[in-house]
């Protein structure tokens, strides 16, 4: 138990709802578990938007601040407000007596939060994804060479760069020259989900985003010469975002019957989904720690995941699910033969890939969050 320790998170998301994807959930675990440890912790966010009901998390304990902008959409915003709110900024941190203030990136900086704190308090980042030159796979050519240039210059803030995942912190040290380091992985809600591996299911899954960075086209192009063999066999595409339009006409190009694409799919029909499907595709470009892929694992769903920075960290191929060559359609497309015709390894690596999960509970994280956390302030000289 921490009792005394006081922590500021500063979000460019609106963090008084409920959160809607891995980022600002982290942030909403890191909140709780510590209050929940004795911490004293701020939120300092953009304000809610005229249609948001501002339920503060269900956390009454927790101390909202707010700049006075909601949150940022487009990508100038973003960098708009990456100095915007200095002043509300200041009257915050120099008020109160802080022990630690977390900046979360997602991908920007608070560049104020770096140059303009109190010596008293430890400045620290969290960092979901390390990209550097990977940015350019799924971004514009400027809008890749300013994450690269943004990563390639946090080891200038002088910060303490929390990573979501070991490939992240690796590569912020490799890559960044970054010294002060650490991993907090993510966890999940595991009371949501029941092991239930489906051997006759000939369903296979992607839930997600989607994005380029997601890369749920080259699913699509492996799955051509899934379903000219398998034509019993039906893939989902879940979920929405800004290649919506291409995927859709991506699959009528290639002549795809058996695709289904939801849309957007609410918690409960999520949890139906995992049970109902006999693997679930994670084919990112590169990811931080991906979630979803352990809540497939929780629900006794194998993963065929890419060999990628935040799968491979806790995909081991064979052991709880199976891995193929990033970004290579007919390396996928031969991973999920070899899935369909030994269902018997599967059952095994559901078993497995359950137990990887488990590790993973929110209990576990809120003691690694303490400790981590209680570490950080205490190296301050």
């Amino acid at each position: 138990m921490a009792s005394g320790h006081r922590l500021l998170i500063r979000s460019h998301w609106s963090l008084h709802n409920q959160p809607t994807g891995g980022a600002d959930l982290l942030m909403h675990n890191i909140a709780t578990a510590l209050t929940n440890s004795g911490w004293d912790v701020d939120i300092l966010c953009p304000q809610p938007n005229d249609s948001e009901i501002r339920n503060n998390m269900g956390q009454s304990d927790i101390n909202y601040h707010n700049f006075k902008y909601s949150e940022p959409q487009s990508p100038v915003r973003k960098m708009v407000n990456s100095v915007r709110g200095w002043k509300t900024y200041r009257n915050v941190v120099y008020n109160n007596n802080y022990d630690i203030i977390l900046d979360d990136i997602s991908h920007i900086p608070f560049y104020p939060l770096h140059f303009d704190h109190p010596g008293t308090a430890v400045d620290a980042t969290f960092m979901h994804t390390a990209f550097f030159d990977s940015a350019w796979e799924f971004d514009t050519k400027i809008g890749g060479t300013v994450i690269n240039l943004i990563d390639r210059s946090l080891s200038y803030l002088d910060s303490h760069i929390i990573c979501a995942g070991p490939s992240t912190a690796n590569r912020m040290e490799e890559i960044g020259d970054c010294t002060n380091t650490y991993v907090l992985r993510p966890c999940i809600d595991l009371e949501k989900f029941e092991y239930e591996f489906d051997p006759d299911s000939k369903n296979i899954l992607f839930l997600g985003r989607l994005t380029q960075r997601k890369n749920a086209g080259c699913l699509l192009r492996a799955w051509k010469h899934i379903e000219d063999t398998y034509d019993e066999y039906t893939l989902t595409i879940a979920g929405t975002g800004n290649r919506d339009r291409q995927l859709k006409q991506l699959a009528d190009n290639l002549g795809l019957k058996n695709v289904t694409f939801t849309g957007f799919v609410t918690e409960e029909r999520k949890l139906e989904l995992f049970r109902n499907a006999f693997v679930f595709v994670l084919p990112s470009l590169i990811e931080g720690y991906v979630t979803t892929g352990i809540e497939a694992l929780a629900s006794g769903t194998p993963v065929v995941g890419s060999d990628t920075h935040g799968i491979n960290d806790y995909i081991i191929d064979g052991k709880n699910g199976l891995l193929f060559e990033t970004n290579k359609p007919m390396q996928l497309a031969g991973t999920l033969r070899y899935a369909i015709e030994n269902r018997g390894e599967l059952q095994s690596m559901a078993r497995t890939g359950r137990r990887l999960a488990e590790s993973h509970s929110f209990d576990s994280f809120q003691s690694q969050s303490d400790l981590l956390f209680s570490s950080i302030t205490n190296e301050r000289t």
